[in-house]
Formats: structure tokens, sequence, C-alpha cells
């Protein structure tokens, strides 16, 4: 696991739970809103698995839950086992993520590793189409905020882009 980053205590990016936020990197879009876009092509490794799990330890009954956010969490070998870790230790576990991987999300909603799942739905602006994505080929669009609700009943989080467009045209 590439860890980028970790917010060792969180009263904001878990809601109504004491959290650590976990950034991973690595990205496959290039939104030019991006407050992470740091983490986008990032190699480093700041942080351990083995470091993050000890503190983890040292944390149980303190913290309530572990974020996972990026950079795209979802692109990272070893994701699911990650995942299955942290709940293994206890934890409540949050994933945000831009749903571009619905096999990854697919397992870790069937294995019940997530409690909460945040998911930012990117609308591709015409304009935006050449700057955001790195796929070669085409892009499969599927409904992940419908898909997610209605399947595990999870909460949905909605971020309207459109104010980035309109006052930069």
């Amino acid at each position: 696991m590439k860890i980028a980053g970790l917010q060792k205590t969180t009263l904001l990016d878990y809601p109504g739970k004491v959290a650590a936020t976990v950034f991973l990197s690595g990205c496959n879009l290039k939104c030019p809103y991006c407050h992470n876009s740091e983490l986008i092509n990032s190699k480093k490794n700041i942080v351990k698995e083995r470091e993050l799990f000890s503190y983890l330890k040292k944390r149980q009954g303190v913290l309530d839950g572990v974020c996972i956010t990026g950079g795209e969490p979802t692109l990272q070998k070893g994701i699911i086992g990650f995942i299955a870790t942290i709940k293994e230790m206890g934890y409540l576990v949050k994933l945000d993520t831009n749903g571009f991987d619905p096999h990854t999300l697919s397992i870790l909603l069937d294995h019940k590793l997530l409690d909460y799942c945040a998911i930012d739905i990117i609308i591709l602006h015409a304009c935006w189409f050449g700057k955001i994505s790195n796929y070669i080929g085409s892009i499969v669009f599927m409904d992940i905020d419908v898909y997610i609700y209605y399947r595990n009943n999870q909460k949905r989080k909605r971020t309207n882009k459109n104010s980035y467009r309109q006052n930069n045209n």
C-alpha cells in the first residue's frame, strides 16, 4: 500500500465519528478542482503499513473508525486485504472514492468491509474530458451512487462541481 499521508485524528472526515484518515497515492483522473492533486502521481510511501497498523492498535477504543481516501484508493493493489485488516481490528471503515472501479467496490460491499462510502460523482463537462481522463479507450459510466444506496443503504454525498466551470470559463 502506498500511504502518502496519515491524519492521526479527525472529527471531520468520517461524519459523527472520531477517526484517522489514511491518504493513498495515485488517481486515474486529473480533475482541475482536486483538493489532493499532489497525490495523483505521487510514488511516495510516507507511512509504512506496519507503522499504520501499530498506530491503529494503540488507538483501539479511542478512535471509532478509519477514513481511507486519496487520490483514488481502489487503484491500490491489495486494497481489499488492507481494508479487511482494519475491519478485523474492530474499526469502522469509510471509503472516499470516485467510483470508477465498480468491481472493487462490489467486492468490498459483498464482504461487508465498508461501513460508509462517499462517492464523488464526477460530472465530465465536454471541455474537461481531455484534462480529466487518464484512460485510454472508452470509459464505462454506471450510476454507482444509486447502486450503492440501494445495495447497502449507504449514505450518499453529492458534490456539485458546476461552480468551478462557471467561475473558470
